[in-house]
């Protein structure tokens, strides 16, 4: 069974960097975006099957709470 990481403002930058190191080292992970929707599904399509992408302001506790079900 793979772990599962949840990656916070990962759609660009420093955050889809760490990412694709998860996704190197057998992780599944989530990638977080709130304003970069584009972005977070071009790098959901690039790192495959083992990644998904949710939005939500991780500032709500709502959202926060909705993300991870």
């Amino acid at each position: 069974m793979k772990k599962l990481v949840l990656v916070s403002g990962s759609s660009r930058g420093l955050g889809a960097s760490i990412a694709r190191t998860f996704i190197e080292n057998d992780y599944e992970v989530a990638i977080n975006y709130f304003n970069s929707e584009e972005k977070a599904l071009e790098l959901v399509k690039e790192l495959g099957s083992s990644t998904r992408a949710y939005k939500a302001d991780v500032s709500n506790l709502e959202e926060v709470k909705s993300m991870i079900g």
